[in-house]
């Protein structure tokens, strides 16, 4: 029989108790088969899993007893044992809810509570808040948090534990203990996020990191602690108060930092939320403020937030008590200050009062409120009403009787020092404050530190501006109540820069209110300073209008009246304002005698005004106020203009500057009077100090621009170019129309090199003032820097037209045209230099009374232009110079002890007055006379020069140079007194100046050819005195070289170029030791450089150029463009026009003409040469001399031949033969020239030849050919031409002589290219068969290496008229195949020579076009226009005709495509 329900159950029970738990389990299991619903064996269950630690199936087991029966209380009690046993919260919460149903249950049956079921609750509450409130079991804050919530009123728990009085915590500790637990644990996540991030790089555009603000507000936003500060109040003991100010000021910060945090998103939503946050925020203040709690944020922002309109609006009831109960806070020492100063209107209380006796002694304090609207009648009536007004604010202060720090004395006077300073501390404590801001502000107008008002003005506005955003406080008043002061600062702060943004300041407030007193006022004292009196007029009559007793509003439209001439009316006015402002303080006294300095005023502007009551008046105003600045500057015009006393008038001039530096008519007073004894630190320290007055002080028609000014001129006198440029930019920002600024402003600019910014400022100075001819004269200067002659003589020329001769405008349009020629002579435009110089001569013949040492430099200059271009020199203008020089001749003797080394000169050169007048005006023009003009006139500019040390050795070094410069032009090493003479020049200058670099490195130049060693010892004294001098090394360099030391030559010019790399003569020197090292290639890239560096400017680059074009012409076996050809023979052309007679250029540009077939040209310049050449033989005698001079002829003869004037030809080949005859191989002259007299005969045969051949006189020809030929050794180039002149013109005995000659060379020396050719030619044209055929084979068997010399591919073309003549050409019929027999060998040659026009102009048209435009080799215009012409539609017959307009088929193609 199976056991029963009641014996298992005995049975599990049993082996419960034994400690078996397994046992249990295993009787429990037979139960369940039994009755599986069984509620006591499912609890049995869940004890004995629990004591096997397997929680989980005792979870299910209680749970399910639980199930079956709820309301037993045994499951539930299982539940929490098991729950804290496995630190389950949820679980344990459930449990008790469960158990408290349980309870709640019986008690309703029994209809009685069961307190027994209450303690034991109670009691396993005490031990479940052990466990998780215990440090050691690492309970989770949250777990502790769901716990201490299960405590709090409105859950079962707490209602069933008699409303909480069972619990074994209260209601105020479970929610202390969750405010501790929350803030931790918030606090901690907070850090933790916030390090997190710190970590952590963005990697995409959405994966936006949180800021800490967005951090704190996603923890503040959800967080409880707000109701639970909120709530615990409601449970706090009704005598607590001090526990509930404390959370309810918890509450007020937490919600106030989470404002602060608030997103700036605008939505509405979160517009919103932010409004019911600052609501609730509000009422917190409130409440504390109300119960006066210790909270000093929550005083702050009670009166931050008030924003009251005006500062004496705010409690004073309140203010005494924040200042009691936080006297070190920063808003309470501002108090303090603001309550002691003559800010405060406020009825101050004696700060220790006695057994609380109301006084009733107590006044008012006199404030400016009678200069700004007070009636006079209520002053009256102050003493009368002060002990009532007192009365009823005592009757609403609180007790003050805690005040007993003397810091707290406001009944004692403050100074202004004590109110500042407190302030400031203030201020530096708290910078967030717009209370702060608007005490300091509004005390820093009062005491007219406008600089540091505006200052901070800014400032709070801005914190006001970020209060609202934050914190939605609405701070109108505040922001508006420091605008007004902003305003008003900036009437007096830097004026008048700041009016503007004073009258937008202004026009902002009354935009908001119409009738702000102090904005209309504020705008009306602008206009008045900006002399728009009429406006301001009209602005002060609408404010006088509305507050007739606003005596400052009637003050400023009285002084409007006397501004506009309407003197009685205005002094009136004024008469009244000084009747009703009766006050004693500082302000009204202040103003008082301001008013006395406008009667005075009126006086002085009325025209006969009373001078004695201009006097009296501003007597009066010093009487009110000492220290008056205003009136001692009118006192001091009064001395100075009536009286006639100057020093009483600058002892006055001096009290008003030292009072006030704004004072701006006495301080231009004083300065003038101290620039005028050229005392210019003083005028600095005036002009200074007057510049850095917040305000100027000055008549209505005086400018305000003149400190800066001043200063820049005083900048300008120290050369401190920068430190001007900004004064006269200040000034300008005051005044842009002041043209003074404008001049001195392009003064400063031009001489610190920027000069595009001195001719903006100076064309500004003319538009302003176009009467102003220095502005212009300087305008000028500065167009000549930046290279714009022709507007710089442009505008001296307009200068001198209006106020005539000025010397120093005609130096100017002398200099300017001096550097206008230079400056043409560099970019090659000669004549227009010449033009210049020209022009420059006829000014210089204006300004010939005023002669200077400058003058005649530039006279001496002007000479030497046509010096350096001397195929200009019959322009000369001698009748002008002589004009010039005769004159001032007079006297040529240097002062100073110079005479003895000036005599020596003259000697040397042998120009002197004599000279001068001697010579012939009628004769043309020599270069001879050209110098000698050029040296009298740096004669005479010595004679002119200062008694100076300085300026005359700048005098003898230019007459140095000149000397030096002839020398070079002469090229005579015989005429080397003109180099004695220009170093004894250089020598004393460096007496004179021995310092000076350039000094010592013309010296050595000079003396290069007349001492090496001390030549070298000054070049290496200039380099000492500047290392870094290119011109000195390459000089050095130079110096080197002349002597042969090639070496140390290289060294220097590889220095120079170190020191600067585009210095063009360095590479000139290095090409020219490249050259003597045999290092010819080298040597002629070094002079392509430096002409091109030199952009063609250089004189010498550019017949180095010519030279290393025409070498490498020498070169067969390369080509040279034609680009590069055409380049060299410009290079020369321009050279020759400054050097027309310098042989070798002669020589080089006609071997160059020659080349580009341009015979004519070439004749000219080698004619030129052989005159030259003729000349040198005739002067020496030389046999050398005779071979070049036959050279010359024989190459003449050659261009003679090519220009086709045959006569020629013959008449300068037997010249030259006949002279070269008659030289003999033993002369020891001649041995090193045989070989190139040798080819000069043959030349000449060969031209006589062809000559004669050209007149048809045939036998004189082959003569001449068979002289060549014995010439030349039977050389297989006069064969071939000897061949060609028999067969031309011969007849069967001749052509036979010719094939002879051919046979014959090609048996001696061997088959060429030009001989196999000339078979195949002669074959074709007499149509020879068998010479045809042995031609043929012979040209297409000639080797690569030989037809490769054959550029224009002839070979293919002959090749081709041979095969032509072929039998198998004639007996084919197929065209495919004729064509490919006719062109097979260009075919062939298209491989090799793949970019050759010249092949595929016959194999492809298409392609040749392409070459053709791709210019890869050198193609004839016709040749390309005739490829466009095969094209034949209408653009390529447009580009044909334009490439060869004459060619012919172009035309026809264009008319058909038309």
């Amino acid at each position: 029989m199976a056991p029963s329900t009641k014996a298992l159950l005995l049975e599990a029970r049993k082996a419960l108790s034994s400690g078996s738990p397994q046992d249990t389990i295993e009787i429990l299991e037979d139960l369940f088969d039994i009755d599986p619903n069984n509620y006591n064996g499912y609890v049995f269950a869940g004890k004995a899993y629990k004591l096997l630690q397997e929680d989980e199936k005792s979870r299910k087991a209680y749970e399910k007893a639980t199930y079956l029966k709820p309301l037993n209380p045994i499951a539930w009690k299982g539940l929490i044992e098991l729950s804290e046993s496995i630190k389950d919260v949820h679980l344990n919460i459930a449990s008790y809810n469960g158990l408290v149903k349980c309870y709640q249950a019986e008690d309703a049956e029994n209809s009685s509570p069961n307190e027994d079921n209450k303690n034991m609750i109670a009691n396993q509450l005490n031990k479940s808040l052990r466990i998780w409130q215990t440090k050691k079991e690492n309970i989770p804050v949250d777990s502790q948090t769901l716990f201490y919530k299960e405590m709090l009123p409105g859950t079962n728990l707490y209602d069933y534990m008699n409303h909480g009085f069972k619990l074994p915590l209260s209601t105020v500790m479970v929610y202390e203990r969750l405010i501790k637990l929350t803030k931790t644990a918030e606090e901690d996540s907070i850090v933790s996020a916030i390090n997190k991030n710190k970590g952590r790089i963005a990697i995409s555009t959405g994966d936006r990191l949180k800021t800490p603000s967005e951090i704190k507000y996603d923890v503040y936003s959800e967080s409880p602690l707000p109701s639970y500060y909120h709530e615990i109040v409601n449970y706090l003991p009704d005598s607590d108060d001090e526990s509930r100010r404390k959370y309810e000021s918890l509450e007020f910060h937490y919600l106030y930092n989470l404002l602060k945090v608030f997103p700036s998103q605008d939505t509405p939503k979160t517009k919103k939320s932010r409004l019911e946050l600052k609501t609730k925020i509000e009422d917190l203040i409130s409440n504390l403020i109300l119960f006066s709690s210790d909270d000093p944020l929550a005083w702050k922002l009670h009166f931050n937030w008030a924003d009251v309109a005006d500062l004496n609006a705010l409690d004073l009831n309140e203010i005494i008590s924040y200042m009691a109960k936080f006297p070190v806070e920063p808003l309470s020492k501002a108090f303090t200050a603001f309550l002691g100063s003559e800010l405060s209107a406020f009825i101050i209380p004696k700060t220790k009062l006695e057994s609380k006796e109301k006084s009733s002694s107590k006044n008012r304090k006199e404030s400016v409120a009678t200069i700004d609207g007070v009636p006079a009648e209520e002053e009256k009536k102050a003493e009368s009403g002060t002990s009532a007004k007192v009365e009823e604010h005592e009757d609403d202060l609180e007790d003050v009787s805690d005040f007993e720090d003397d810091s707290f004395d406001l009944s004692k006077k403050w100074d202004s020092a004590d109110i500042l300073s407190t302030l400031i501390e203030a201020y530096n404590a708290d910078n967030n404050s717009p209370l702060i801001y608007r005490i300091l502000v509004s005390y820093y107008v009062y005491i007219k530190e406008y600089e540091n008002a505006v200052e901070l003005s800014i400032k709070g506005i801005d914190c006001c501006k970020k209060m609202q955003n934050y914190e939605l406080t609405k701070l109108d008043n505040s922001i508006n109540h420091l605008l007004i002061h902003l305003g008003t600062s900036y009437i007096y702060y830097q004026s008048p820069k700041n009016y503007d943004k004073a009258i937008t300041i202004f026009d902002k407030i009354l935009q908001e209110d119409r009738n702000c007193v102090k904005a209309l006022i504020g705008k009306g004292l602008i206009l008045i300073e900006q002399r728009c009196v009429p406006q301001a007029k009209k602005l002060l009559t609408i404010v006088h209008q509305d507050n007739p007793q606003n005596y400052q509003a009637l003050s400023e439209l009285s002084w409007c009246d006397i501004l506009l001439n309407h003197f009685e009316s205005g002094r009136q006015g004024l008469h009244l304002c000084l009747e009703n402002i009766i006050g004693a303080d500082f302000q009204s006294c202040e103003r008082r005698g301001e008013i006395w300095w406008r009667i005075g005023q009126s006086y002085r502007l009325e025209p006969n005004g009373d001078t004695a009551e201009y006097f009296n008046a501003n007597v009066k105003a010093l009487k009110e106020t000492p220290n008056f600045a205003p009136a001692y500057t009118s006192l001091g015009l009064f001395y100075a203009e009536e009286a006639k006393d100057d020093m009483r008038a600058t002892k006055c001039f001096y009290r008003a500057f030292e009072i006030s530096a704004s004072e701006i008519e006495a301080a231009e007073r004083l300065a003038t009077q101290f620039a005028d004894n050229m005392e210019w630190d003083s005028v600095e320290v005036i002009a200074s100090r007057a510049a850095n007055a917040d305000k100027f002080h000055a008549a209505p028609s005086r400018e305000s621009s003149w400190p800066q000014r001043a200063l820049g001129i005083v900048a300008l006198n120290a050369h401190d170019y920068g430190l001007a440029v900004k004064h006269f930019q200040s000034s300008l920002r005051v005044d842009p129309k002041d043209s003074h600024s404008w001049v001195g402003l392009g003064e400063a600019y031009f001489n610190s090199g920027r000069f595009m910014a001195a001719s903006k400022a100076l064309n500004r100075a003319m538009k302003l003032n176009p009467a102003n001819w220095a502005a212009g004269y300087m305008l000028g200067n500065v167009q000549r820097e930046i290279k714009d002659f022709d507007a710089a003589i442009k505008t001296f020329e307009s200068i001198l037209a209006k106020e005539g001769d000025q010397a120093n405008v005609l130096n100017s349009l002398i200099l300017t045209l001096l550097d206008s020629a230079r400056n043409n002579l560099n970019d090659g435009f000669f004549g227009h230099a010449i033009d210049d110089v020209l022009e420059c001569l006829k000014v210089a013949q204006r300004l010939s009374t005023n002669t200077t040492q400058d003058y005649w430099k530039y006279v001496g200059d002007s000479c030497g232009f046509f010096l350096r271009v001397q195929s200009e020199i019959p322009r000369f203008p001698l009748e002008v110079i002589k004009g010039l020089l005769t004159p001032s001749m007079q006297s040529t003797v240097p002062l100073n002890n110079n005479s003895a080394i000036f005599t020596e000169v003259n000697e040397l050169d042998g120009v002197t007055k004599e000279n001068i007048i001697n010579i012939d005006s009628s004769q043309p023009v020599t270069s001879e006379m050209v110098y000698s003009c050029q040296l009298m006139a740096f004669k005479l500019s010595l004679n002119s020069a200062k008694n100076d040390s300085l300026a005359q050795a700048s005098a003898w070094f230019n007459l140095g140079i000149a000397e030096q410069r002839v020398y070079l032009l002469l090229k005579d090493s015989t005429k080397k007194q003109y180099l004695q003479a220009a170093s004894k020049c250089f020598r004393r200058s460096i007496q004179l100046e021995s310092n000076n670099a350039l000094f010592w490195n013309s010296y050595g130049i000079a003396l290069s050819e007349l001492n090496a060693r001390v030549s070298q010892h000054c070049f290496i004294r200039s380099l000492v005195l500047n290392p870094k001098q290119p011109q000195t090394w390459a000089n050095l360099g130079s110096m080197y070289l002349l002597n042969g030391d090639v070496t140390l030559a290289m060294q220097s010019f590889s220095k120079t170029q170190s020191i600067d790399p585009g210095f063009v003569e360095a590479w000139q020197g290095q090409g020219i030791v490249e050259s003597v090292m045999g290092n010819t290639a080298r040597s002629n890239q070094l002079f392509e450089h430096s002409f091109v560096i030199s952009n063609g400017s250089n004189e010498f680059s550019k017949l180095l150029y010519g030279l290393s074009v025409f070498e490498k012409l020498q070169d067969t076996t390369k080509s040279i463009s034609k680009d590069i050809l055409e380049s060299a023979i410009l290079a020369l052309q321009k050279y020759l026009r400054q050097s027309p007679t310098s042989e070798l250029a002669l020589s080089i540009q006609s071997s160059l003409l020659e080349r580009q077939t341009d015979y004519i040209s070439a004749i000219g310049h080698l004619e030129k040469y052989c005159e030259y050449l003729e000349q040198c033989y005739e002067r020496t005698g030389l046999t050398k001399d005779l071979v070049s001079f036959a050279k010359a002829k024989s190459r003449l003869s050659r261009l003679y031949l090519g220009a086709e004037e045959f006569e020629k030809v013959i008449q300068n080949a037997d010249f030259c033969l006949n002279v070269v005859s008659d030289i003999t191989d033993t002369d020891e002259a001649v041995k090193s020239q045989l070989k190139s007299i040798q080819k000069c005969r043959l030349s000449c045969h060969l031209a006589s030849g062809l000559a004669h051949y050209f007149l048809d006189e045939f036998d004189s020809s082959i003569d001449m050919f068979t002289l060549a030929l014995e010439e030349s050794h039977d050389d297989q180039d006069i064969v071939i031409l000897l061949s060609q002149v028999l067969w031309a013109n011969g007849g069967k005995d001749e052509k036979d002589v010719a094939l002879d000659q051919l046979y014959s060379s090609v048996g001696t020396k061997g088959n060429s290219l030009k001989i196999t050719l000339l078979l195949g030619v002669i074959a074709l044209v007499d149509d020879i068969e068998d010479l045809a055929d042995a031609a043929r084979i012979d040209i297409a068997n000639l080797p690569l290496e030989m037809r490769e010399h054959d550029r224009v591919h002839e070979t293919e073309e002959i090749l081709s008229l041979l095969d032509q003549r072929s039998p198998e050409y004639k007996q084919e019929t197929d065209p495919a195949v004729r064509r490919d027999i006719k062109l097979q060998h260009y075919q062939r040659s298209s491989i090799l020579h793949p970019g050759s026009y010249a092949i595929w102009k016959n194999l492809n048209p298409a392609v040749a076009l392409k070459i053709a435009q791709q210019a890869s080799e050198e193609i004839a215009t016709i040749d390309l226009s005739n490829e466009y012409t095969r094209v034949g539609d209408l653009e390529s017959s447009q580009r044909a005709v334009f490439f060869a307009p004459w060619n012919v088929q172009a035309w026809d193609s264009l008319a058909s495509a038309v």
